[in-house]
């Protein structure tokens, strides 16, 4: 995801296998975490339609935007041995995460393991005029888990209902 995107390949080793581990992989603990750009994204242009009232071209545009996170349960070298530690630290991945989303301006955000909601990014998604419906995961022994994000910009869209489904209490 966002995570993969932001950082240089992985390097073949002289027996020409891809790898990951940090005495064959060149670039990923060689630089300090915030030299690695943000990754441009392209999006495509928006349709006109024409109103049949009035006969007026308008532009119908919604933007929605889908990321996971990584949750910090997630994020470890166990799961993801191609990256260094430095890059799975939430002080790392948490701000950049945001700027990428921020620098999108989607209308609407679907999120998935999210973590540090009302502690990093709840506050900051407010900031930029977004709504949101905050769902928790539920864990087996109760500790904080990961949840979903539904935002949307209040500008432009109302919440009228909500209704949660836990899909693992569908199957009990």
């Amino acid at each position: 995801m966002g995570l993969c995107n932001c950082f240089p390949s992985v390097d073949q080793d002289t027996s020409g296998n891809n790898t990951a581990t940090p005495t064959t992989t060149k670039g990923l603990f060689a630089k300090d975490p915030s030299d690695y750009p943000i990754v441009e994204r392209q999006f495509r242009d928006p349709v006109d339609y024409e109103d049949e009232t009035n006969g007026k071209t308008f532009t119908a545009e919604i933007t929605v935007m889908t990321y996971n996170f990584l949750s910090d349960r997630m994020a470890t070298q166990e799961h993801h041995s191609y990256a260094s530690l430095s890059n799975l630290d939430f002080n790392f991945r948490g701000p950049r995460i945001f700027e990428e989303i921020k620098a999108s301006d989607a209308d609407i955000l679907c999120l998935q393991e999210v973590d540090h909601w009302y502690d990093f990014y709840g506050a900051r998604f407010t900031d930029l005029g977004y709504k949101y419906v905050f769902y928790k995961r539920k864990t087996v022994n109760k500790k904080e888990g990961e949840g979903i994000v539904l935002a949307f910009k209040e500008e432009k869209f109302k919440l009228l209902d909500r209704n949660f489904v836990d899909f693992d209490d569908l199957v009990k």
